[in-house]
């Protein structure tokens, strides 16, 4: 459900764009790999996921915060599963794992 709806707000923003939809891998690295895939991009996906997912998710949510490096659609999915779970309340985890 995460996945899907990460592929299709992606899909709708680059279409709107006239932008080149890509084929959706877990490998892929939509920051750096996918056509005039830019952090405005970035932050109108993670605006209509927040909506979609109702959960407010972070504004480097598609690259490593530490490093910089872009996230590839597999790691982007793990850590909106991660923050959806600590909405739910899951907050037992409070040593911080990385």
């Amino acid at each position: 459900m995460v996945r899907q709806a990460i592929v299709n707000a992606v899909t709708e923003i680059q279409e709107a764009g006239g932008s080149e939809v890509p084929q959706f891998t877990d490998e892929l690295r939509l920051m750096s790999e996918v056509p005039r895939f830019d952090s405005l991009t970035g932050v109108e996906v993670i605006t209509a996921l927040s909506e979609i997912l109702d959960a407010d998710l972070p504004d480097d949510l598609f690259y490593d915060p530490d490093t910089l490096v872009p996230s590839s659609l597999g790691e982007i999915v793990e850590r909106v599963l991660e923050i959806l779970n600590e909405l739910k309340g899951g907050r037992s985890d409070e040593h911080g794992h990385h």
